[in-house]
């Protein structure tokens, strides 16, 4: 089975219209945390990092079920190709139920973020907040 980052990045690498447009794996360009400074990022990218996780408990102890927010950022040289990034993630996740690389999620709903816009680097950011319930 699959570590639950290795399991999204597949959920994501199984969205056409996202890896349309980052590319799929094994060259897919979505990175934990930050972009890549060994090369110059090619653009869109999208990077992941974990904001918060729970695990829920019931009367009778520990459900199996954990609750967590990942935020995606969306990286892009355009606001235009920032949105379809967008557009094709909300598709493809939000509202989401099935196991995928063995991880059993329960839901994904995609919360709206912020936008954001580099001045020295020209490039244009997009977050998107995604609340997740998986077994884990």
């Amino acid at each position: 089975m699959a570590t639950f980052s290795e399991a999204l990045k597949d959920l994501i690498n199984s969205v056409a219209g996202v890896t349309a447009l980052i590319g799929a794996l094994p060259t897919m360009r979505y990175y934990p945390v930050r972009l890549p400074t060994a090369t110059t990022p090619v653009y869109p990218a999208i990077t992941y990092q974990s904001i918060d996780d729970t695990s829920v408990y019931a009367h009778s102890g520990y459900s199996g079920l954990i609750n967590i927010r990942v935020q995606l950022t969306i990286w892009s040289k355009t606001y235009a190709s920032g949105e379809l990034v967008t557009a094709a993630l909300r598709a493809g996740l939000n509202a989401f139920v099935g196991v995928v690389s063995g991880v059993e999620f329960d839901r994904i709903f995609i919360e709206g973020g912020i936008t954001d816009f580099e001045e020295t680097t020209q490039i244009h950011q997009r977050t998107l907040d995604l609340l997740i319930g998986y077994v884990g």
